[in-house]
């Protein structure tokens, strides 16, 4: 039953196959007559559809096929190692990048830990500075010579 379903199928195809080329070569007749305007677009179309169909009258070879599917193939593999080269590439530049963003941040780190480092060690040494100072002044009021001083009087 599916069989015969399916031939009746393609001879009903096969019918409206050509039921659509009648028209075509009846629309064809009419453009060569002149009753009707040339349509380009439809012209295109046809030209086109006739560019798909293989040529029945050229027989290939099982060998020229065959080279022209390693062709068509080596293209596809081609193209396919030229998208991972491509891919690559972008994969190392992507890393370096972070590596250089990696690098800055860590010297950055380094340059802001000196700074912060001379920061600390400038304070500590004013810090220094400021007690020396504060001690040499209370070191001379208390080193007053006291064989030149008069003493005080208490009420």
């Amino acid at each position: 039953v599916s069989t015969q379903s399916t031939w009746g199928d393609k001879v009903e195809a096969l019918r409206g196959l050509h039921d659509r080329l009648e028209e075509v070569k009846t629309y064809l007749n009419k453009v060569v007559d002149g009753s009707l305007p040339i349509n380009h677009n439809i012209l295109y179309k046809i030209q086109d559809m006739f560019n798909i169909i293989p040529s029945l009258h050229y027989h290939r070879s099982q060998k020229e096929m065959t080279m022209e599917i390693n062709d068509n193939l080596m293209t596809t593999y081609i193209a396919s190692l030229v998208r991972v080269v491509l891919a690559l590439h972008n994969l190392i530049n992507n890393k370096q990048e972070l590596q250089q963003k990696k690098e800055k941040k860590e010297l950055e780190r380094i340059e802001k830990e000196k700074a912060d480092k001379e920061k600390a060690e400038k304070e500590k040494a004013e810090k220094e500075k400021a007690e020396k100072e504060k001690a040499e002044k209370e070191g001379t009021g208390m080193d007053v010579d006291t064989t030149t001083a008069t003493p005080e009087k208490k009420p």
